[in-house]
């Protein structure tokens, strides 16, 4: 289980320590799935979609986060959850015709898969609805919160993002020129610098402001562990090598 395989790492790591320290200082935790294909609720079944062998199951991500918050004590609106996802926009758009464009679906719609009446996407709103549902109800950061900002297409930096536990699609940053900054690529090959989504890499360490609005991130890479043609196995650098780089930057 996950307390026995964590456990061992910050056995041999110590890493829980150095996460807390780094979310105390300001940074969030920011979980990162694959969710190339978000399909994995099926719009029409409401069973599994086709990107269901594709993506990262949300289950286990939920679990994830269940264990930081418990184990850690990191609150939920302490995390975020973020993806630079290749059908992300696709889907929103789909989602929208078939809605008879009587509603505006958004992408972190789609990471949610709840909008609404409409059911299909990635599963995120179910994560939330766990994480609540296993809540000591002692405790006051309730992990519903920030659901009606996907649905509604309300942006808000994780420093601004209060009481609230949000998704950021990582592909957007032309929308609002603030969420990117480019950072230079050391001895890089093919570029010498990449513009990446601020909730990922923090905001301008000259710009007070920035860094408030942007404080940074933890994080936490959550792959889907999967054959590709010709490979024998995809792991963990892929899902951040292409999922943090904002396609509609390309």
């Amino acid at each position: 289980n996950l307390d026995h395989a964590l456990g061992r790492l910050n056995e041999e790591t110590g890493f829980k320590e150095k996460v807390k320290q780094q979310v105390k200082e300001g940074k969030r935790l920011l979980f990162k799935p694959n969710m190339v294909n978000p399909m994995v609720i099926d719009r029409l079944t409401h069973g599994e979609g086709l990107g269901n062998t594709a993506c990262t199951s949300w289950p286990f991500v939920a679990a994830l986060m269940r264990w930081f918050h418990d184990k850690l004590d990191i609150t939920y609106y302490e995390m975020t959850v973020g993806e630079a996802a290749s059908a992300t926009s696709i889907m929103a758009g789909v989602f929208s015709v078939m809605s008879g464009n009587a509603v505006d679906i958004t992408t972190e719609a789609v990471i949610e898969g709840k909008c609404g009446d409409l059911y299909g996407g990635w599963g995120f709103y179910f994560v939330r609805k766990y994480l609540a549902d296993a809540h000591d109800p002692s405790h006051t950061d309730n992990p519903m919160n920030g659901y009606q900002e996907s649905v509604s297409g309300e942006y808000l930096p994780p420093g601004r993002a209060g009481d609230r536990l949000m998704v950021y699609d990582l592909n957007r940053i032309q929308d609002i020129r603030s969420k990117g900054r480019d950072i230079p690529v050391p001895d890089g090959a093919n570029y010498s610098e990449i513009t990446l989504h601020k909730a990922i890499i923090g905001g301008d360490p000259a710009d007070p402001e920035d860094i408030r609005d942007y404080p940074g991130c933890v994080l936490v890479n959550v792959p889907k562990l999967k054959m590709h043609a010709m490979d024998l196995l995809t792991n963990a650098i892929k899902n951040l090598g292409i999922g943090l780089y904002p396609m509609q930057v390309a």
